[in-house]
C-alpha cells in the first residue's frame, strides 16, 4: 500500500505508535495520529519523531467538543504502559476502574 502524499491517515487512539509507525514507512500520506492518555502519548512522540508525514496530538477524538473521563485498566497501577491499551470511555466496560480516570 502506497498512499500519496495528498492522502490522509486518521490513527485515532493510537496508543504507543505501533500501526502508526508502520504505516508512515509504507506510506508518503500525512498521517495524525491521537492519542488522549498522556503516558502512552509519551511513546507516541519517540516512536513517530523520525517521521516527517506524521503529526500527533495528544487529545481524543468526538462528533462533540468538551471533556470526558478516560477510565483507566483496572490493573493500570502495576504497569501504566502495558495496561494503557485497556483503557475506555466506556465505564461500562468489565476492565476499567471508575476511581482511576483522566479528564481528557
Amino acid at each position: 500500500m502506497l498512499l500519496s502524499d495528498q492522502e490522509i491517515i486518521l490513527d485515532i487512539g493510537a496508543n504507543r505508535g505501533l500501526v502508526t509507525k508502520s504505516l508512515a514507512k509504507i506510506s508518503k500520506a500525512r498521517i495524525y495520529a491521537y492519542e488522549p492518555d498522556p503516558v502512552p502519548y509519551q511513546k507516541l512522540l519517540d516512536t513517530s519523531k523520525s517521521f516527517v508525514n506524521v503529526s500527533t496530538v495528544n487529545e481524543g477524538v468526538s462528533v462533540t467538543n468538551g471533556t470526558a473521563n478516560l477510565y483507566l485498566h483496572q490493573d493500570s497501577s502495576r504497569d501504566r504502559l502495558s495496561y494503557s491499551t485497556g483503557s475506555s470511555l466506556c465505564l461500562e466496560k468489565n476492565n476499567v476502574s471508575e476511581e482511576k480516570n483522566i479528564p481528557i
